[in-house]
């Protein structure tokens, strides 16, 4: 029996979850997201690259990360990188040393509120590589963003910000 893959998860990894992150730049994306809250509710769109320049107040610059845990369920880790004006914080700095040792050994990122910043824990025993799906990274990406793609001014979360819808 072989596993599907019918929808993609964009998320942090957990704080109970060991992870690893797929090394190679075929495997990651230097994009552009925009964060809607609403209530609790927390969603990251894709915006494409055409419409950034029309939107540069309201998206941030992010790395797209392919991730696996330990039960091989994939995602994808979306990291805020620092904006135009270069500034970045503890917490993003942490997290791309994290990003980078996960991938070649496991790791579990716990937050460090009292520090400000993300630390991580290594398992006390040998893990074994994951084993990464056979799926590709455009797939990955269209699985994760699927309905959650901005690729047009029109699209109804840009009008709602812009209050027209």
């Amino acid at each position: 029996m072989k596993k599907v893959q019918g929808a993609m998860p964009c998320r942090k990894p957990g704080k109970a979850e060991f992870v690893r992150v797929r090394p190679g730049e075929e495997w990651r994306l230097m994009t552009a997201v925009l964060e809607m809250e609403r209530g609790i509710e927390r969603q990251t769109y894709l915006v494409a690259p055409h419409l950034w320049p029309e939107l540069s107040g309201e998206i941030s610059p992010a790395l797209l990360l392919t991730c696996v845990n330990r039960q091989s369920d994939m995602f994808v880790w979306r990291i805020k990188l620092p904006g135009a004006d270069g500034r970045s914080n503890s917490w993003t700095e942490s997290a791309l040393q994290i990003a980078k040792a996960a991938e070649t050994r496991w790791c579990r990122l716990v937050s460090d509120v009292g520090n400000g910043h993300y630390s991580h824990f290594e398992p006390t025993v040998a893990l074994p590589d994951p084993q990464w799906p056979e799926i590709s990274f455009q797939e990955i990406i269209r699985l994760a963003f699927r309905d959650r793609l901005i690729d047009s001014l029109d699209h109804p979360v840009i009008r709602e910000l812009r209050g027209a819808a």
